[in-house]
């Protein structure tokens, strides 16, 4: 691949380099997963119609 370093030890590196953000951003998508189920349940609104504007 034209696009990847051609020797073993850049190639290593890079892998190690994709494996830690890998493992940053699954531990960030958990982080914010356990923020969802752990938030109150939304309440639906029922406010249906806008309020009559009073008389002037």
């Amino acid at each position: 691949m034209p696009y990847l370093p051609p020797d073993l030890p850049r190639l290593r590196t890079l892998r190690t380099w994709h494996a830690m953000w890998v493992e940053r951003i699954d531990d960030a998508v958990a982080t914010v997963e356990q923020r969802y189920l752990n938030a109150p349940a939304h309440v639906p609104c029922t406010f249906t119609q806008m309020p009559t504007p009073p008389n002037t």
